[in-house]
């Protein structure tokens, strides 16, 4: 599916694995689904368990990296707790899970051909999205496992990839459009063309369709995007064609001197737009930088102004006991068993010295602010602050037991 900008390119994903589970009754331990980072990653199951309920839990959903970590049967939180101190190389994990896939590194007492058939898991439906941005490597692993690395035709999984190559910006890290130019052809696959654009005005669109149009060899040369027809008639600026008499929904270039002088012209934007329309809410403006270098001196900037800004993080995290930190540091707490003849404070502030240890430890990082005494205290999950209250006795409370002592229900310790 070669798919423009604000087509549905995800959509097309989700949708196409919904079909496959409640049309055609494909099994969900069937189907894979690869994408290129954690937050596509959440996405992804997120929307597919917003179609199909609890099916979602047995669809595989990997980026190529934790995929490539299945197929090596590691784990990086096992190996961070055995002591490794090696950053561990994704670019060579993904290469030794493409040696596993064509029987090239054996496991003593497992066949080749079994090994794979285990690793694979029995998947027969392939999903991938934006298909443009796959390297060379990720692409050797696409074509083991949609041809389960071997010669049979009756072993080959279906495969439907999703991209565009307009939008492949990862050529600094070696992702090549080549191998999507090469897809028909390698994979027998048909194609159709999504160019229907549902987010953007049509004077946005005819800009992107005059910048994109000067670029050689494309895919879509003869299929320029356009407005969805449920919106054609739309005014060709959409509300702002209204709102505002003199650039009327127009794209807007502005020639300015240096960085600072581009920090400027943003933070007077946002605000003459919001003049011209109070209605419109911070969260409608996003503000686009190259680096997170640059996006921080515009932040400065605009906090400067009394604009409120926040970085783009996705909601919907997982239960707390499924992130790492918090797995780490329930272990931790399991196997520690502060001093008993200390008192409630010092217990205390040994649990937040260790929780501040595990913090930095999964980081990666050390403490830039080391304190003398080392214990720092900071406060732990149900030691935050409350609201001052009458101080009561403890023989006026309800008593439990905590390690074979008695102690209050407001106790530190609960």
């Amino acid at each position: 599916m070669l798919a423009g900008p604000g087509s549905g390119k995800t959509r097309v994903v989700v949708h196409r694995c919904a079909y496959l589970l409640q049309v055609e009754r494909v099994q969900p331990e069937r189907i894979l689904v690869i994408c290129f980072n954690r937050s596509a990653m959440y996405e992804l199951r997120k929307r597919i368990r917003a179609l199909v309920g609890d099916l979602a839990r047995q669809v595989a959903v990997h980026t190529y990296h934790s995929l490539a970590l299945r197929i090596c049967e590691r784990s990086l939180v096992e190996e961070r707790q055995l002591g490794s101190d090696q950053d561990l190389d994704f670019d060579t994990m993904i290469r030794s899970a493409n040696r596993r896939l064509l029987g090239h590194e054996q496991i003593e007492g497992i066949d080749s051909d079994d090994l794979r058939d285990r690793l694979l898991a029995g998947y027969e439906q392939v999903l991938v999205d934006e298909y443009q941005d796959i390297d060379e490597e990720q692409y050797e692993m696409l074509t083991h496992i949609a041809r389960k690395a071997g010669d049979d035709d009756d072993h080959h999984a279906a495969i439907l990839a999703v991209g565009d190559d307009d939008q492949a910006i990862y050529e600094w890290r070696k992702a090549d459009t080549r191998f999507i130019r090469r897809y028909k052809s390698d994979f027998g696959a048909e194609l159709h063309y999504l160019v229907e654009n549902y987010r953007s005005t049509s004077h946005i669109i005819s800009a992107a369709n005059s910048l994109i149009g000067q670029n050689p060899d494309r895919m879509k040369a003869d299929h320029p995007i356009r407005i969805n027809n449920a919106r054609r008639n739309d005014p060709e600026g959409g509300a702002w064609e209204e709102r505002d008499a003199n650039i009327r929904g127009q794209v807007l270039i502005l020639d300015v001197a240096d960085g600072v002088a581009a920090d400027a012209a943003v933070a007077s934007y946002i605000e003459w737009v919001r003049e011209l329309d109070p209605v419109t809410g911070w969260t409608d403006f996003a503000v686009l930088g190259r680096t997170w270098a640059e996006a921080n001196t515009t932040r400065g900037f605009l906090e400067d102004r009394n604009i409120p800004i926040r970085r783009p993080i996705p909601t919907g995290l997982p239960r707390l006991e499924r992130i790492r930190e918090f797995r780490r540091l329930l272990d931790h707490l399991q196997q520690s068993d502060p001093p008993r003849h200390r008192g409630a404070s010092t217990q205390r502030e040994h649990h937040s010295d260790l929780w501040r240890r595990i913090v930095l430890d999964s980081n990666g990082r050390s403490d830039p602010f080391p304190d003398p005494t080392g214990c720092r205290n900071i406060p732990m999950p149900g030691h935050l602050p409350r609201k001052s209250s009458p101080r009561r006795t403890v023989s006026s409370q309800k008593r439990t037991s905590y390690r074979g002592r008695s102690v209050g229900r407001h106790s530190p310790l609960r």
